[in-house]
């Protein structure tokens, strides 16, 4: 189902002992460890990561995943090459925090492609993240729209203009003109109509990076339980 819409879920019952779970990852591909210094010590066997609302508010984008405030669509290793960025997500619920608590909220890449225009989609697929070797903000896979992008809130985004060869000897686009793009691109993310996962002990959760953003609501900062879901990455 997964690899046909892109999502899969299954109530388990109760939440798989984390052998169990990555033995569900190697079914997909390969889990992918963790080697950001500031989440190992929320890790076990280095490459499930346990997701748990232990802060109110941070503005370190490593330590968000642990609070509960909300978090802004993204595609998961944007930054990375794309042999670097996974290509699953696996979740599971251990503790759902209550009735108030997060939900995680995924948004499909194709709906959010089909609100821009030829033009905002043609210079999306020359902008890469200035930083590092990252694929454009927007790519084609079997003709399906790919994106490698976050909302990077109140951070400054920096872009380099890369075309391909073919197009390399186009005038360059005034930056004004990427930057409206990239803000259409945020509008749309979040205009998109969206889907929420209202978590329960024992949900298990599966979503293709390259079909969805993903994101997470804020929870109140006080009056719910701690939230406990397990996160794994798979190439």
């Amino acid at each position: 189902m997964v690899r046909e819409h892109g999502f899969a879920s299954a109530r388990l019952g109760s939440p798989l002992p984390v052998r169990q779970l990555l033995q569900f990852g190697s079914l997909l591909g390969t889990p992918q460890p963790e080697t950001d210094p500031a989440v190992l010590p929320f890790t076990e066997e280095r490459v499930v990561l346990n997701l748990r609302s232990v802060r109110k508010r941070t503005a370190d984008p490593a330590l968000q995943p642990f609070a509960r405030d909300a978090l802004a669509l993204h595609s998961e290793g944007s930054g990375r090459g794309v042999a670097q960025q996974p290509r699953y997500i696996v979740l599971m619920c251990r503790a759902p925090g209550g009735a108030a608590a997060a939900q995680t909220v995924l948004v499909p890449m194709a709906e959010v492609a089909s609100r821009l225009d030829r033009e905002e989609r043609r210079l999306l697929t020359a902008t890469v993240y200035r930083a590092g070797t990252p694929p454009p903000v927007l790519r084609y896979e079997e003709e399906r729209p790919v994106f490698s992008f976050r909302d990077f809130m109140g951070q400054r985004l920096r872009w380099r203009y890369t075309p391909e060869p073919a197009r390399a000897r186009e005038p360059e686009p005034e930056p004004e003109r990427v930057n409206a793009a990239l803000r259409r691109l945020l509008a749309a993310m979040y205009t998109t109509r969206a889907s929420g996962v209202r978590w329960e002990a024992g949900l298990l959760v599966v979503v293709d990076n390259r079909r969805f953003f993903h994101g997470r609501t804020a929870a109140p900062a006080s009056g719910v339980g701690l939230r406990h879901l397990q996160r794994l990455r798979v190439l």
